[in-house]
């Protein structure tokens, strides 16, 4: 799950314990992210797990940028430890699947 580190202007910071686990998979990410319009920039760094996004800061660019990284709703009632670490490992498992698939 991506986390918001800082949001100024033109840039974006985030981090996801995902990242640090694959660095193949989060450089994908980053070129896939520079492909986007009004992205400037996409770095990862893997022994941190941060994303660095620089956008032109367009008016809704970075709400739009951020929505691609939105957390998985909670479920409606709590559930256990066992079951979240369940849930987060199967999160991050997706998100490698779906960067492997555009590759």
């Amino acid at each position: 799950m991506f986390q918001l580190v800082h949001e100024i202007p033109g840039r974006l910071r985030l981090r996801a314990a995902s990242l640090r686990r694959d660095p193949r998979a989060a450089g994908a990410l980053a070129a896939q992210l520079r492909a986007m319009p009004g992205v400037l920039a996409a770095e990862v760094n893997p022994r941190t797990g941060s994303l660095l996004i620089r956008h032109d800061a367009a008016p809704g660019r970075a709400a739009a940028l951020l929505s691609r990284f939105a957390p998985v709703p909670a479920p409606p009632a709590p559930i256990g430890r066992l079951a979240e670490a369940v849930m987060d490992r199967a999160v991050e498992r997706l998100l490698t699947a779906l960067v492997a698939a555009l590759l």
